[in-house]
């Protein structure tokens, strides 16, 4: 309809003889549309353009054309260089983002805000140049509106939602557990016979540990504050958070982070390494084989 004119509908009314009805508000200008409708295009269309509203879907018409067309590179840049963690929050690899034109990092920004947020409104002009002052280095971290808010951390831009995906799922032992986060899938099977003591590979998705040191039931979460371990072949305890920063483990992705517990607490900082407590000897008649999955890492969902 909209290449209909109000003229051509009455006309087409009157010479059917087709009853109508009009809406009496629409006479009114406190709405923005009766204002454009019954003062502002009239007057344009006076002292102007007389054919106003053919040059307004005439632009309609090729901005629409110019968006589909815009759109589609935007969309095959952000399969590019946009990825999601497990937990969800976007990262954006900076090293291919620069190489785009300007106009193409805008849209890519809005593009990310937007689907993190989860609402349909795209970010105005200050929120975008706010984050591309985070990626030029000016600045190293933003809130945003929606709660989001935006890091830049070795050569990506974290981009995350308000909400932190907690998780605590209890293994099944054997079985498989999903655990509710993203693509994270624990599989476990219960060992008997001969086994290798030197087989403690550490920062591995799999281990093997002494299934009779363990206090069942097994439980795979997130770290909490304060957690704290002895990890393979140290001689005191050390805090899991204190563990991971003398591996530089990036802190934007360690909520994410699962750790394996029993009752007596952690078993496994899932990835990194065993607690010396369920480490397998040369006494050991029963192991437990604990893996777990990511399933490929999920790139962003579409708006």
């Amino acid at each position: 309809m909209f290449e209909v004119s109000k003229v051509d509908i009455l006309n087409y009314l009157r010479k059917n003889r087709i009853r109508y009805c009009v809406d009496q508000s629409n006479t009114e200008v406190d709405y923005t549309r009766n204002f454009i409708r019954n003062k502002l295009l009239p007057s344009i269309r006076q002292k102007i353009n007389s054919n106003i509203e053919t040059a307004i879907l005439n632009l309609i018409e090729n901005v629409a054309d110019e968006e589909i067309f815009l759109e589609q590179i935007v969309e095959e840049s952000y399969k590019t260089c946009v990825s999601r963690t497990p937990a969800g929050k976007l990262v954006l690899a900076l090293n291919k983002f620069n190489g785009y034109n300007l106009w193409v990092k805008k849209r890519l920004v809005r593009r990310c805000i937007v689907s993190i947020s989860g609402t349909k409104t795209y970010p105005d002009k200050v929120t975008v140049d706010r984050v591309l002052e985070i990626i030029r280095g000016e600045k190293t971290a933003a809130s945003l509106p929606n709660k989001v808010r935006c890091q830049k951390k070795n050569g990506e831009l974290y981009i995350l939602g308000a909400q932190k995906k907690v998780f605590s799922k209890e293994l099944n032992l054997p079985g498989q557990t999903d655990i509710g986060i993203n693509g994270y899938t624990f599989n476990t099977e219960i060992m008997n016979g001969q086994l290798d003591i030197n087989n403690r590979t550490r920062q591995s998705a799999k281990v093997i540990v002494d299934f009779d040191k363990l206090s069942p039931p097994l439980l795979a979460r997130n770290i909490s504050t304060g957690d704290r371990f002895q990890p393979l072949g140290l001689a005191g305890t050390k805090k899991v958070g204190d563990y991971l920063t003398d591996r530089k483990v990036n802190v934007l992705v360690r909520d994410e982070i699962p750790v394996v517990a029993d009752s007596k607490g952690i078993i496994w900082l899932a990835g990194y390494e065993i607690d010396e407590r369920v480490k397998i000897d040369s006494n050991t008649k029963r192991a437990l084989k604990i893996e777990y999955s990511l399933g490929g890492q999920a790139e962003a969902d579409p708006v």
